[in-house]
């Protein structure tokens, strides 16, 4: 057991340091309109700061600092409960992580925050992106009870063929029919890029 023990030890040791290096790169920034009682990093965590809060029996009690832990709500998403003058608001981490670190001034309606690598749970502001709703809905990812895992792409049996289309103020405009899937998903990313220049 100790030469086991003796042969981990590099692998633990080597884990513990890079753990120690992710921290040190962690930048935290005050949550606005909460008293300056929380803070948010760009790793996603979110910290309560000691301090000194009123009781509802009028009188004062330390609370110390510590990272919250937060909950995963039903559509995946992480959120944190965060209260301020008696009342209780649950955020989702990656508006947070948003607000704070990325440059909100081209969001307007239309715009989404997304998830890069398609983990919801991952909230580093690395793996966050400011795009448009359609944008966000082109991306390739497998896309339950479609013919295509892209959007705007679909299969036409009786043709043994790709179809692909896109909406344009809430009409369809036909791109053509294609051999293959990828075809069909390239005609619809340059017909996306054509509208968004």
């Amino acid at each position: 057991m100790n030469s086991e023990m003796t042969a981990l030890a590099p692998l633990l040791f080597s884990h513990i340091i890079l753990t120690v290096n992710k921290m040190q790169n962690e930048i935290w920034k005050i949550i606005p309109n909460y008293g300056e009682l929380y803070q948010i990093s760009n790793l996603g965590r979110v910290k309560r700061i000691r301090s000194s809060v009123n009781c509802r029996c009028n009188c004062k009690r330390i609370v110390s600092e510590r990272i919250l832990k937060g909950h995963v709500n039903k559509m995946g998403y992480r959120t944190v409960s965060l209260s301020y003058l008696c009342k209780i608001k649950t955020i989702l981490v990656y508006k947070l992580v948003a607000t704070s670190f990325l440059d909100m001034s081209n969001y307007k309606k239309g715009m989404t925050i997304d998830h890069i690598n398609h983990n919801t749970k991952d909230d580093r502001q690395i793996n966050l992106q400011i795009i448009t709703h359609r944008e966000n809905l082109s991306k390739d990812k497998f896309r339950k009870g479609k013919s295509s895992k892209y959007v705007g792409v679909s299969f036409i049996k009786s043709r043994s063929k790709w179809y692909a289309s896109i909406r344009i103020n809430g009409k369809s405009k036909s791109l053509g029919l294609y051999d293959n899937e990828l075809d069909a998903n390239l005609a619809y990313k340059n017909a996306l890029n054509f509208l968004s220049d």
